[in-house]
C-alpha cells in the first residue's frame, strides 16, 4: 500500500494500483480473511469516485446553465433589466428565445 498517493499528480499511477488489487483479488491471486467480497466492491467504488474527482480536476471548462437557461429549463419567467445596455450579438441570440419556438443557440462572449 505504500504506493498509493494521495498527491493528486499521481491520480493515473494510484488509480491503476487500485485497479490491480482489486483485480487481484477479484481473480483469486490474494486472499485474505479479513477482505470480504463487500470490501472489493467498497474498494471498486471508490476507485470509480476517484476517477470521477481526477476526470472533474482535469476539466478545463465545465457547462453551467445560467439564469436564462434554467428559467427557459423550468418555464419560469425571466426579466432582462436595461437590455438596452447589452451588446449587439447578445441582443441577436436572445431573438430566437423570444420567438415561439424558443431556442437559444451559439452564444460566445468574449473577454467575459
Amino acid at each position: 500500500m505504500q504506493d498509493l498517493s494521495s498527491d493528486i499528480g499521481q491520480a493515473s499511477s494510484t488509480l491503476d494500483h487500485l485497479n490491480l488489487i482489486i483485480t487481484s483479488y477479484r481473480q483469486g491471486q490474494v486472499s485474505c480473511p479479513n477482505v470480504s467480497a463487500k470490501d472489493i466492491d467498497t474498494l471498486e467504488q471508490m476507485k470509480w469516485d476517484l476517477t470521477c474527482l481526477l476526470q472533474k480536476w482535469q476539466t478545463i471548462f465545465m457547462w453551467q446553465d445560467g439564469p436564462l437557461v434554467q428559467a427557459m429549463k423550468a418555464g419560469d419567467l425571466f426579466l432582462v433589466d436595461e437590455i438596452s445596455l447589452a451588446d449587439d450579438s447578445v441582443l441577436e441570440r436572445l431573438n430566437s428565445v423570444l420567438e415561439p419556438e424558443r431556442k437559444l443557440v451559439g452564444i460566445h462572449l468574449s473577454g467575459a
